[in-house]
C-alpha cells in the first residue's frame, strides 16, 4: 500500500524489482561475456524513498556479482601437436581441454591408421593389396580397411570418378615422395591410366575383389 492507500500497479511492482545478471558462453562452455541487464520505473511510475533505498542495494549488489565474475574468467590457450603420419606431416589442435593424453591418443590412432592404410609400408594391408601377385582378383583386410574403402567408393560414386579410389598406379608416375620425382612421359601415363577405374573394384563382407 502506499502513503495515501492505493495500491501500486503490478507493472510499477515489476519495474521496482527488475535486473538479472547474464553470462554469454562459446560452444564448448567458456565464459565469454558477462554482464547485467536492469529495467528502470516508467517517469510517471511513483517511488517512495524505501524503494529508492532497496533499488540501489539491489543495483549495487548486482554490479559487484556481476564484476566478480567478469574477473573470474580464464583465457585457455590451445595445445598441439605435430608428428608426420599418413605420410604427411599433421598437426593436432586442442581448443577445450589440456590434457596430453588426449594427443597421446589421436596420435596412436594415426599411427595404427597408417600401419593398415600406408601405400608406401610394406606390412600395410593396403600395400599389400597394391602388390598382390599378377592375377590375383580377391584380397582379406580387416574391418576398419573394408569400411575405408566403402568410403572411398562411395565418394568416387558421387563426384562421378573425379576422385577415384583406383588412382594408385596412375599417381605413382610422379614418385612425390620418393628421391626422384618427376613429370612421367605420355606413353607411361596413357599405359598406368587402363588400370585406374572405380567400377571394377567392390567389397563384399571384409573381402575385397576387381571386378
Amino acid at each position: 500500500m502506499s502513503k495515501r492507500g492505493r495500491k501500486e500497479s503490478p507493472e510499477k511492482a515489476r519495474y521496482l524489482s527488475s535486473g538479472f545478471i547474464y553470462e554469454i558462453k562459446d560452444g564448448i562452455g567458456e565464459k565469454k561475456h558477462s554482464g547485467v541487464f536492469l529495467t528502470f520505473p516508467p517517469p510517471n511510475a511513483r517511488i517512495n524513498t524505501m524503494d529508492k533505498k532497496r533499488i540501489a542495494v539491489c543495483i549495487t549488489g548486482i554490479l559487484i556479482i556481476a564484476a566478480c565474475l567478469t574477473g573470474c574468467q580464464k583465457h585457455r590457450e590451445p595445445v598441439s601437436r605435430s608428428s608426420f603420419l599418413l605420410n604427411t606431416f599433421i598437426t593436432v589442435t586442442l581448443y577445450d581441454s589440456r590434457e596430453e593424453e588426449i594427443l597421446d591418443g589421436v596420435t596412436e590412432l594415426c599411427s595404427e591408421y597408417e600401419k593398415k592404410f600406408s601405400t608406401t609400408i610394406e606390412t600395410s594391408e593396403i600395400y599389400a593389396m597394391n602388390h598382390r601377385k599378377q592375377g590375383e582378383r580377391e584380397f582379406t583386410v580387416s574391418q576398419d580397411t573394408a569400411e575405408l574403402i566403402e568410403k572411398g567408393l562411395e565418394y568416387s560414386r558421387l563426384s562421378d570418378g573425379a576422385f577415384d579410389i583406383t588412382i594408385e598406379p596412375l599417381s605413382r608416375l610422379w614418385d612425390f615422395s620418393g628421391s626422384d620425382p618427376h613429370v612421367p612421359s605420355e606413353e607411361a601415363i596413357r599405359k598406368e591410366l587402363l588400370k585406374v577405374g572405380y567400377e571394377r573394384v567392390a567389397v563384399n563382407a571384409i573381402q575385397w575383389f576387381c571386378r
